[in-house]
């Protein structure tokens, strides 16, 4: 079975950016990288690593949005185009499965385990990761919202699953049918009216649902889907990359447990950096996925490093 991994970046700071984790997947995996990218050039190039074009279009005024800053709302919408970088690699090339992952990601140092935990899970649904909360919010809103619901003819009542996240996931050629209806629904005017709309803009806040996970989350609903990737641990900062490693190694302070999943402690705040509510790393090592959300460069060097030298 072939088997890869998929990045995605956009904008030259963003491209660059993600080279310190295409290489810690080349020390530490055996496996080729895809890297959809645009708005810049990739100036970097490895024997495994295949760089694909994508293009972006931008089908709203991101300064039309009332109150919402154009420069926050935009890497929202760019996360819409997760799936197209997945389906580029599963249709175009000799790729049977693949794991996304967040250029924000920093993972297992044996991150090829992932396809070995999950690889018999993964049907005609992709495996998303399990946010730390059952029932997340995006400032103060249900990370799905009534209106999506009605958008897409679902019922909240068909939730099979918790919250999950799009910060890696696995999927494989039977995911195929899954990711065009993900890409169309993210892609489709109608869906982004109801983000954009004068009422949208004047009288709500819903921006941040205007992402892939929503999408994801309720296609995933509707097919009774009960399968996910583990929780990933949510820190900005690489003190809580070297302490969560250590506490691996040698656990020597206790913990509460996640009220959600029991299999998951809660890191104490200081080391969960802007992520305090219910960032978690799970009880077993063995199920350990890594740390996202980690944006700062100096910060994410060194969280490589640590996985390297620690895990």
């Amino acid at each position: 079975m072939k088997r890869a991994y998929v990045l995605y970046a956009v904008g030259q700071t963003y491209i660059d950016g993600v080279k310190p984790l295409i290489d810690f997947l080349f020390r530490n995996s055996k496996y080729n990288v895809f890297l959809c990218y645009a708005e810049g050039t990739v100036s970097y190039s490895h024997e495994r690593l295949t760089s694909i074009p994508i293009e972006i279009e931008y089908r709203i005024d991101f300064t039309k949005l009332g109150r919402h800053d154009p420069t926050a709302v935009r890497p929202i919408y760019i996360t819409l185009y997760k799936p197209d970088a997945v389906l580029l690699v599963l249709e175009n090339y000799d790729v049977d499965e693949c794991v996304y992952l967040d250029s924000d990601i920093v993972p297992i140092k044996n991150v090829d385990i992932i396809f070995d935990r999950y690889s018999s899970e993964c049907t005609n649904y992709p495996l998303l990761t399990k946010f730390p909360f059952r029932d997340t919010f995006c400032e103060g809103r249900p990370l799905i919202l009534d209106k999506m619901l009605n958008f897409m003819r679902v019922s909240r009542n068909i939730r099979s699953i918790g919250s999950l996240c799009t910060c890696i996931f696995m999927a494989n050629k039977q995911c195929i049918s899954f990711l065009k209806t993900w890409s169309h629904i993210a892609h489709d005017n109608q869906y982004s009216k109801i983000f954009t709309n004068e009422r949208a803009i004047v009288e709500d806040n819903d921006i941040a649902q205007f992402t892939d996970e929503p999408i994801a989350n309720m296609l995933i609903w509707k097919m009774g889907g009960t399968k996910s990737l583990q929780i990933t641990t949510w820190t900005d900062v690489s003190e809580g990359v070297l302490y969560t490693l250590n506490q691996y190694n040698n656990m020597t302070d206790e913990f509460y447990t996640n009220p959600d999943y029991s299999d998951c402690f809660i890191l104490p705040p200081k080391y969960a950096g802007s992520y305090v509510i219910n960032a978690s790393f799970t009880k077993s090592k063995s199920d350990f996925l890594g740390f996202h959300a980690i944006k700062n460069p100096q910060e994410f060097r060194k969280s490589l490093m640590y996985m390297e030298q620690l895990y």
